[in-house]
């Protein structure tokens, strides 16, 4: 299970056998997996190794610290008392300093900006633990910032969504110059005795839960996520998959008007099956005039037959340049909305799980749309380290939004017979499923 002697002349470390592909050179090295695989315990003893070999520059990085209790200080304190190594450091609260030059310290990425992350360039390596927790701003940032010639970054995680940066930075499409291992508990020689119960408690409770935890698979219902479960249920159910519009039916669309990129819809059907998400979009450029030119090409491609567009309370408020309400102005382009009544969150939340529980998701369609369903999630409040009850207004919240106003104004669409759970339990719902 285990080679000795890996790490290099100065250190007889003990290394599992998963990890040694992470002993040759590489500019991106990457480990992922679940709980008790001993990854960070790899990446900490790699850097000590190093510091007392090479005089190593290490910055130890999170996307978010908000103190060095959140840093893997601890640990690496730890490795170094545990390989015998105290005498050859200086450790002070901020930093570890060694005797022949070598420094590791310990920084946040969502404090970083293009100023102060200038003072990183000249280290050798950056260890990004927790990476699926990276931004991409983060990402971006940090990658051209380590620069120095042979200079590696080192990224540990346990995986949350094939969406997360690290995963399709380092999974998805990973560049030439990169070693990636997965390491589970099966894999660590070393995994304590008192995790495995912990680990057995969980698979009996929650198998998929446990699955994330403890295998590395991604994670279904990520804590705090308002639609996980649902979404979840959805891909248990195959109702993620290639989809046919009914072509009796009419294609109505749901809207955010958020400013900008920021503005989305999903276009669907809905009818005594359930509704048949056929269609999410993006914009990337603002404006009306864009948006019903989005819809004439989605018109002409696919031949659809539009039913009601459902537009949120800010659809009648004025627009800034011309002073008309942009329900108005939408309509003088070819498209006549229903402007929904401001609604309480909370029911529209409610609202949107009863629909999820009868949905069906184009698999190529709405990729992105249904990747922002199970993002969309509580604020977590960094000082008490908890989840509030009310959503994060990040870029996902806008498909959560324009999905929130199908669901708060079904009642309107009244070309189509309304979706019911009794009646979605009646009918042959694979009936428009492509083979």
């Amino acid at each position: 299970m285990l080679d000795a002697g890996l790490s290099s002349e100065v250190l007889d470390i003990p290394t599992a056998r998963v990890f040694k592909p992470l002993l040759s050179p590489a500019r991106y090295k990457g480990a992922y997996g679940g709980r008790g695989s001993g990854k960070s315990h790899f990446f900490a003893e790699t850097a000590i190794d190093r510091c007392l070999a090479d005089g190593c520059r290490i910055v130890c990085i999170r996307e978010v610290q908000n103190s060095l209790k959140d840093s893997v200080r601890q640990l690496l304190v730890d490795k170094i008392e545990a390989l015998g190594v105290r005498d050859q450091f200086d450790i002070t609260r901020e930093e570890i300093r060694g005797h022949n030059g070598s420094l590791i310290i310990f920084r946040g990425m969502n404090d970083a900006n293009a100023e102060n992350i200038k003072s990183l360039e000249g280290f050798d390596v950056a260890w990004v633990e927790e990476a699926h927790t990276l931004s991409q701003r983060s990402l971006e940032m940090l990658r051209p910032t380590i620069r120095k010639p042979k200079s590696e970054l080192w990224f540990s995680w346990n995986p949350t969504s094939k969406t997360d940066p690290v995963d399709k930075f380092l999974r998805e499409n990973p560049p030439v110059d990169a070693i990636v291992v997965k390491a589970n508990h099966l894999d660590n020689p070393w995994f304590p005795r008192e995790l495995f119960g912990e680990m057995e408690l969980d698979r009996a409770k929650d198998p998929a839960k446990a699955s994330h935890i403890w295998d590395g698979a991604y994670d279904v219902a990520p804590a705090g996520n308002y639609y996980g479960a649902e979404m979840a249920e959805c891909e248990a159910n195959s109702r993620i998959i290639q989809l046919m519009p009914d072509p009796a039916l009419s294609v109505h669309t749901a809207w955010d008007l958020g400013v900008g990129g920021n503005m989305r819809f999903w276009a669907f059907q809905a009818d005594v099956g359930g509704f048949r998400w056929l269609y999410h979009h993006k914009f990337e450029h603002p404006g009306l005039p864009h948006a019903a030119s989005i819809l004439d090409g989605l018109k002409a491609k696919h031949k659809w037959r539009f039913g009601k567009h459902l537009w949120p309370h800010d659809g009648s408020s004025k627009d800034i340049g011309s002073g008309e309400r942009r329900c108005d102005m939408m309509e003088k382009l070819g498209y006549r909305v229903e402007v929904l009544p401001r609604g309480d969150i909370g029911d529209g939340i409610e609202a949107v799980r009863r629909v999820l529980k009868m949905s069906y998701f184009d698999r190529d369609g709405t990729v992105e749309g249904v990747a922002a369903l199970k993002a969309y999630r509580r604020k977590f409040d960094k000082s008490r380290h908890v989840f509030v009850e009310e959503p994060d207004h990040d870029d996902s919240s806008h498909t959560a939004d324009a999905f929130r106003t199908a669901a708060m104004g079904q009642h309107l669409l009244t070309n189509d017979a309304p979706a019911t759970a009794a009646a979605w339990a009646k009918v042959d719902k694979w009936e428009f499923i492509a083979a």
